[in-house]
């Protein structure tokens, strides 16, 4: 156990390092800067921060970096031969490749979130604290759910593209991805409709990387967590039957 958390340290600090992650830092900086420097005007500090996360350009260019680091990190785990023999079975290799890749996007998103906030600390100075939607808890209490629901949605939709790569190839995932990114830029975004029930809880993915009414916070708290279960089973049922089928050990 020890081993593999250490193998798994070295490899996030190896990858730090490369080439690649950089030219990722480079595009994180630059839509941080649009969205802090362009999409807040006007707005309040915790407000603006929402703006911006809940921005479909936003959104977008966040899930293509963490795809391109979800893919350069499956590439730099497979190259590593030696790192590959250690496994006795496809399933270790695959629970360790899924665990490299949520912990490379985890660190990946911890620094986007931090550049995020030196942005609105240089261009937003009007820290509102005040109750949000028709809930009563205050707007920063939501931010807090809604980073912690956006960060694990992200790291979903990265282990079912990586399943989807072992399972396939990586254009079947990129296309899978480009789908997502556009039911968030065209997908209807009516603030006005309410979600009174789990029955009329959104289907779409797309819908939980936006703010979107309830009848009270406690009920969109409860159907996040059913969606993000329901795809939990999805990744689950991918993962055995891409253990058992994929393609091959190492290379994409």
């Amino acid at each position: 156990m020890r081993s593999n958390f250490k193998l798994i340290r070295e490899n996030s600090k190896y990858l730090l390092e490369t080439y690649r992650f950089r030219l990722i830092m480079l595009f994180l900086i630059c839509f941080n800067i649009y969205g802090t420097g362009y999409l807040t005007t006007n707005e309040t500090y915790i407000d603006g921060i929402l703006v911006i996360l809940t921005n479909g350009y936003y959104i977008v260019s966040m899930l293509a970096m963490f795809l391109i680091n979800t893919i350069n990190t499956i590439d730099m785990y497979e190259n590593n031969i030696f790192y590959i023999i250690r496994f006795k079975n496809r399933k270790e290799y695959l629970l360790q490749l899924i665990k490299n890749v949520i912990i490379s996007n985890l660190i990946l998103f911890f620094i986007n979130i931090l550049v995020l906030l030196i942005g609105m600390n240089v261009f937003v100075n009007n820290f509102v604290l005040e109750n949000i939607l028709d809930y009563s808890i205050p707007n920063v209490v939501y931010l807090l759910f809604y980073l912690l629901r956006m960060m694990v949605l992200i790291q979903m939709i990265s282990v079912i593209s990586l399943l989807i790569i072992k399972l396939f190839n990586v254009k079947i995932s990129i296309i899978a991805n480009i789908i997502i990114w556009l039911f968030i830029m065209v997908s209807p975004y009516n603030m006005g409709a309410v979600v009174n029930s789990i029955l009329d809880m959104h289907i779409f993915i797309s819908d939980y990387f936006r703010l979107h009414l309830y009848s009270g916070f406690i009920l969109e708290v409860l159907c996040s967590t059913i969606y993000i279960t329901i795809l939990l089973i999805i990744s689950y049922i991918m993962f055995y039957i891409t253990k058992n089928k994929m393609r091959q050990i190492g290379g994409l």
